[in-house]
């Protein structure tokens, strides 16, 4: 199955599968995000919003293996959806300040760091940024400093959250990857990750010692 989607992937219909692939991850986005608000967190867990993240699995996922562009698109789609089916127009403005900041730092790092952090790392920083624009938001609704009182609590909540998705990414990204046939960003740019090149380095390497 990798092999057919690869083919297609840089075939002609490159465009439509990277449509069709976007979709399918905001859809994901968007029902993670419902099951978010579904279950009841804070009655546990006291922290103003404070939520799991589960939705940022599909937006990380989206930047790997399409690209971005779809990752941006899966966000935006995430919040629109919500904010029809189940949100109002307070939590948009919540989710929008949250989701540039998030979404921000997952670009960055795609760029910048992509070498260093794997899907643990990336998922911790995105939710440690989420956190903080959420609080912005919040000072900027309330006029007030209040909000950067419970600001600590939930910086360190959504960072550990986000670090344990991520793990669970870890796991999930292989099968991942047969599904949509290889990490398209680094097909079409020709980078490769740290670990990949490492081994590709070591694979080299055992040719030249077998034809010595």
């Amino acid at each position: 199955m990798g092999s057919r989607a690869d083919g297609v992937r840089r075939g002609p219909g490159r465009t439509a599968y990277r449509t069709v692939l976007t979709g399918l991850f905001g859809a994901a986005a968007c029902a993670l995000s419902y099951l978010e608000f579904l279950i009841p967190v804070t009655s546990v867990i006291p922290v103003p919003g404070f939520r799991l993240g589960l939705s940022n699995t599909a937006v990380l996922l989206a930047f790997v293996y399409i690209s971005p562009a779809a990752g941006w698109a899966v966000s935006a789609l995430k919040m629109l959806l919500s904010l029809l089916l189940f949100g109002s127009g307070v939590s948009f403005f919540f989710s929008l300040c949250g989701n540039i900041l998030a979404v921000s730092s997952i670009t960055l790092i795609y760029y910048c760091f992509r070498r260093i952090f794997s899907f643990a790392g990336a998922s911790a920083i995105s939710s440690a940024a989420h956190a903080t624009g959420q609080t912005a938001a919040a000072a900027l609704l309330t006029g007030s400093a209040v909000t950067a009182g419970y600001y600590p609590y939930l910086m360190l909540l959504s960072v550990a959250a986000g670090f344990i998705t991520g793990l669970l990414l870890n796991l999930l990204a292989p099968t991942v990857e047969r599904f949509t046939g290889g990490k398209t960003g680094e097909a079409e740019s020709g980078q490769l990750s740290g670990r990949e090149e490492g081994e590709r380095e070591k694979e080299s390497a055992g040719k030249e010692k077998t034809e010595e």
